[in-house]
């Protein structure tokens, strides 16, 4: 006994589970082996959609990214503060001043923002960086005033 292929209409031997001549399935695609059951097709599950928030529905929760505000500022604490970026500049450049050579212009720059910074937090009380405004200026101010201790004795000491 023979199977006719559905697709091309050859003939086909009856144990064979696919066409010879194009490949396709003989008894249809749910076609099985002797003595084995067809395949079911079982659909891919699901993926969980995630929640949606929106002020309007009272969920009452900032939207993401920089543009929230001073109550998103308020809400959400940061260590670093992304939004007086003086204080966190003028932080910076005053842990770099203590590099030699380098010191000296980078200090009195970590004393200026570090001035801006604190200006720019008494101006809006939700912009965080009061503490890195006042440690570029501390150690902005301490090692510009090394660095010219330093300057002044090669100087004098060259003459």
């Amino acid at each position: 006994m023979s199977q006719t292929c559905s697709a091309c209409g050859s003939a086909s031997d009856q144990s064979a589970r696919f066409c010879t001549e194009c490949g396709k399935p003989l008894a249809g695609e749910a076609a099985a082996a002797p003595g084995f059951p067809a395949p079911s097709v079982v659909p891919p599950p699901a993926r969980p959609q995630p929640p949606v928030y929106s002020a309007a529905a009272g969920h009452g929760r900032p939207s993401p990214g920089y543009g929230g505000g001073a109550a998103a500022r308020k809400e959400a604490p940061a260590l670093i503060p992304y939004h007086n970026q003086p204080a966190l500049i003028g932080y910076y450049l005053s842990v770099f001043s203590l590099i030699p050579c380098l010191g000296l212009p980078l200090g009195i720059a970590a004393v200026v923002l570090g001035v801006l910074g604190l200006r720019k937090q008494r101006r809006d009380p939700g912009v965080k960086g009061k503490g890195h405004a006042w440690t570029a200026i501390v150690l902005g101010g301490s090692t510009t005033l090394v660095w010219c201790a330093l300057l002044g004795v090669l100087i004098f000491a060259g003459m």
